[in-house]
């Protein structure tokens, strides 16, 4: 008995020194979450929920610093035998009676569950485990050293990203905000294909452009400023926008031979000529005719049906649908930006070659992805996107594209629902070409055309960033598009409308005195012009008639031309004028003095 007292006054516990250093290191564990959330604080977002919401670009480390900071218990294991444990005690248990670690020469080490860590702590003595005296703090102490070295592994590479200004002007913004390239691809997004190999344009890694990285504390206040100038359906509608789906009584059906609407077909006979008109363009009285029968009647032929067709509008509203609505079991981003390069099929129409999005608040790429048209193309229009014909047929024989349209706007709505606000600059085609409806969309175009207030003025997006951001955006060979750096640029365009309000409205106002100034300097050369054209007519008709005209002082008035003259004045009417010119027109038969 007295020797086992006699052990314990050897090592006796002080709980209040144990409680003192386990307070100290809780406290070291604060400030090194400080240390680290002010380097990551544009790079992480955590949402403690059963399922953590990370982005980042460096998961590895950063699984292992939230494995301290979310989660009371670290899962332990055994290299050498495979087994894991959930506490260090089964873990020391395990080492001292297991005939494998007996057997071992070197001493064996702890692995974390995080298979990314290279630096494994190593594990304590076997003397040291079996001490009954030791304070379970070392376990803090451990985590602490190892949490201490990820942390600093993790601000490197934040500082690392950070890189220096080259080439090109900042936004100048009323928020201070760090600048850097975005990542090329959402952590959430991984399985999306982000390879644009095949585009002809300049890859965006090597792009000298900066853009704006807004830090996490803002993103609630740059969603809400953008939230506030979405535009409205009315404004939307006006600018081509396809805002209802497709209903068959919006639409009138014509008979496509005689033209004649069906509400008023009834049950007349269906009468048209197959030809078109024929014009005779050397003669000055030439009669109207068709070149099937040479006559200017109703039609030729009849026939005893219509054939009433809806037009080719109505044909592609049909393929129109509204973005999905929101769901509660899928996060969707909360602002976008959407940009699309087309190409020309038969009709003159477009289809899209190549979608790319980015996420608004964050410039992330979601999405960059060359698309396969479902119709044969006419006219690849390389000189605008740069994507030639060789280079998207190689990436569809790579199966690097997407199947048409629709599986282009399928993709768009993995991302998205119908409460995410889309961004972009004259986005009606762009929406048209993934035959997609959707309401909350600020379009940077009508932003700055409305602020102006000039509503036969709209603005391309390169004059945006060139006035608004001092970038200068397509300064490669040809002013190609980069579909990427169009989507980034639109982002910094818009932003800078809706922070940066101050200095929007310098350039607003002064837009509208330069306006003012091209107007009356318009007015002034329309002018000269209507005046050069009224002399030409006068001495045309002095040319014709000089026994007519003394005074070369003429003046034009309302519809009548006078010309002094010694003996009387003499009116001379636009019939005069227009016989000396050679009406009646030759195509149209028109004759300026019947009216």
């Amino acid at each position: 008995m007295r020797i086992r007292a006699k052990e314990r006054s050897v090592a006796p516990r002080d709980p209040s020194r144990a409680l003192s250093e386990q307070m100290r290191v809780v406290a070291s564990l604060q400030r090194i979450w400080q240390r680290t959330q002010l380097a990551l604080a544009s790079r992480v977002k955590i949402s403690h929920t059963v399922t953590p919401l990370i982005e980042y670009s460096a998961p590895s480390l950063l699984d292992f610093l939230l494995c301290f900071l979310l989660h009371d218990n670290m899962a332990f294991s055994c290299a050498p035998c495979g087994r894991s444990f959930n506490t260090q005690t089964s873990l020391d248990q395990h080492t001292r009676t297991s005939s494998a670690h007996i057997a071992l020469n070197s001493t064996p080490r702890v692995q974390s569950s995080e298979k990314t860590e290279q630096r494994k702590p190593s594990l304590p003595t076997k003397q040291s485990v079996s001490s009954p005296t030791q304070p379970k703090v070392q376990k803090h102490r451990r985590m602490l050293s190892q949490l201490a070295g990820v942390t600093d592994q993790v601000v490197k590479r934040a500082e690392l990203r950070q890189i220096p200004a080259s080439g090109s002007r900042p936004v100048q913004v009323s928020m201070q905000r760090e600048y850097a390239k975005p990542p090329r691809a959402a952590a959430s997004n991984s399985r999306i294909n982000q390879s644009t190999s095949s585009v002809g344009t300049t890859n965006s890694q090597n792009q000298k452009l900066r853009w704006s990285v807004i830090p996490w504390s803002e993103h609630s206040a740059v969603f809400q400023s953008v939230s506030a100038h979405c535009n409205s359906p009315i404004e939307l509608k006006k600018h081509n926008y396809q805002t209802v789906p497709y209903n068959p009584q919006d639409y009138t059906r014509n008979c496509t031979q005689c033209n004649t609407p069906e509400s008023r077909a009834d049950e007349r006979e269906c009468t048209f000529h197959p030809s078109k008109r024929h014009f005779k363009r050397n003669s000055k009285k030439s009669k109207k005719g068709y070149s099937c029968c040479g006559t200017q009647s109703q039609g030729c032929v009849t026939l005893p049906t219509h054939d009433f067709q809806l037009p080719k509008r109505a044909v592609k509203h049909r393929e129109f649908l509204p973005t999905p609505p929101a769901s509660a079991n899928k996060t969707k981003f909360r602002a976008v930006t959407l940009d699309c390069e087309m190409a020309g099929i038969a009709g003159g129409a477009g289809e899209a070659v190549l979608v790319c999005m980015a996420d608004y608040i964050t410039g992330t790429v979601i999405l960059n992805r060359l698309v396969s048209p479902g119709e044969a193309i006419t006219d690849m229009r390389t000189f605008v996107h740069g994507i030639s014909k060789s280079s998207l047929d190689k990436a569809i024989l790579q199966g690097e594209t997407l199947a048409g349209w629709e599986a282009a706007r399928n993709e768009v709505w993995k991302h998205i629902d119908e409460n995410t606000i889309i961004v972009g600059h004259a986005m009606e085609h762009d929406l048209a070409a993934l035959r997609m409806i959707h309401l909350r969309v600020v379009d940077s175009s009508i932003l700055s055309k409305n602020a102006v207030g000039i509503h036969r003025i709209q603005y391309g997006l390169k004059t945006l960033c060139s006035e608004l951001l001092h970038v200068e955006i397509r300064k490669n060979k040809g002013g190609i598009h980069d579909c990427l750096e169009d989507v980034l640029g639109t982002r910094e365009v818009v932003l800078f409308c809706t922070r940066n309000k101050k200095a929007f409205e310098n350039w607003v106002e002064g837009k509208k005195v330069e306006e003012v100034r091209l107007q009356k300097e318009r007015d002034i050369i329309r002018q000269k012009r209507k005046d050069e054209l009224a002399e030409k007519k006068v001495l045309g008709l002095a040319r014709r008639n000089p026994e007519k005209v003394k005074d070369k002082n003429v003046a034009s008035s309302g519809a009548h031309l006078y010309v002094s003259s010694d003996e009387e004045d003499e009116i001379l009417h636009w019939s005069d004028v227009a016989e000396d010119m050679g009406w009646p027109h030759p195509d149209t038969g028109y004759d300026p003095w019947s009216d």
